[in-house]
């Protein structure tokens, strides 16, 4: 991201306007494999949740959209355990 214009994604991470990242490298360029990398480690620094799998995003995306959240009960951690 050495070429950023403003706004941008890393802009965004500080200022806590992104809640969730998904970023998908499909393409190996060098370029690419570098802004990946930068996007990523930003995510960590600004403990944004990140998913860099299409499959695993596909998923969590398609989970939000069709489960009844109200249905799900609620139980203590100890119950896991």
């Amino acid at each position: 991201m050495q070429d950023a214009k403003s706004p941008n994604v890393l802009e965004y991470f500080k200022k806590g306007k992104i809640d969730l990242a998904i970023n998908i490298n499909i393409q190996k360029l060098e370029k690419d494999v570098h802004d990946h990398e930068t996007i990523r480690r930003s995510a960590i620094d600004h403990n944004i949740p990140l998913f860099t799998n299409a499959k695993k995003a596909e998923l969590f995306i398609k989970a939000l959209v069709e489960v009844d959240f109200d249905k799900i009960p609620v139980k203590a951690w100890s119950e896991y355990i």
